[in-house]
């Protein structure tokens, strides 16, 4: 009965994602996701009480917000690069479109203060951002506290420039999304090489 129980949360989180990332956070309703989930939606209520909740579960379940996430530790201990890693995620995310449109669906419409989203985007870049900050910092030795206000600068235009790919390649699947945060990439470590070496 447990199996049944987490496919269903799986299914209508699957459902929710693609949803939201069509239409948006107000563009669907919690009966219409039960409905392309094929599940009745008393089944959706029980699993996650209210529209909000579904939402940050669907968020939570793929963009952790913290510091400590795998990522951020394996650059701290030195076992990969930041660069190395942002090509990683542009990867896996190029497999699954639905995701990377229900993420930055949400990152647009949590612009709006209101939007039950943004808090969550506010708390995971931050979090992010100075995870990687202090994680590339230490695996480089840099200890200056200005050097490291480049490298947070670094991470930020970093992953502004991932984002904006993103939608790009979102509205024209040619757009080559890994080959342009390759890019980014090459010029982030570059750009850490230098910071670490002057």
């Amino acid at each position: 009965m447990a199996l049944k129980g987490e496919q269903t949360r799986k299914t209508v989180l699957d459902t929710a994602i693609e949803l939201f990332g069509e239409r948006g956070y107000g563009g669907c309703s919690l009966s219409q996701i039960a409905k392309q989930a094929g599940i009745v939606q008393s089944a959706v209520y029980h699993h996650f009480g209210t529209k909000d909740n579904l939402l940050t579960e669907a968020l939570e379940s793929h963009y952790p917000r913290s510091a400590t996430r795998a990522d951020i530790q394996a650059i701290h201990r030195g076992e990969t690069t930041f660069s190395e890693e942002i090509v990683r995620v542009t990867v896996s995310n190029a497999a699954d479109p639905h995701l990377v449109k229900f993420f930055s669906v949400m990152i647009g419409e949590s612009l709006t203060e209101a939007h039950p989203a943004a808090a969550f985007f506010r708390e995971r870049y931050s979090a992010v951002t100075s995870g990687m900050t202090d994680a590339i910092a230490h695996a480089r030795g840099i200890a200056d506290a200005t050097k490291i206000k480049e490298i947070e600068l670094l991470v930020r235009s970093t992953f502004g420039g991932m984002d904006g790919l993103q939608m790009q390649w979102l509205r024209d699947p040619g757009v080559d999304l890994v080959g342009g945060v390759r890019l980014l990439a090459r010029m982030a470590a570059a750009e850490i090489d230098r910071i670490a070496t002057s």
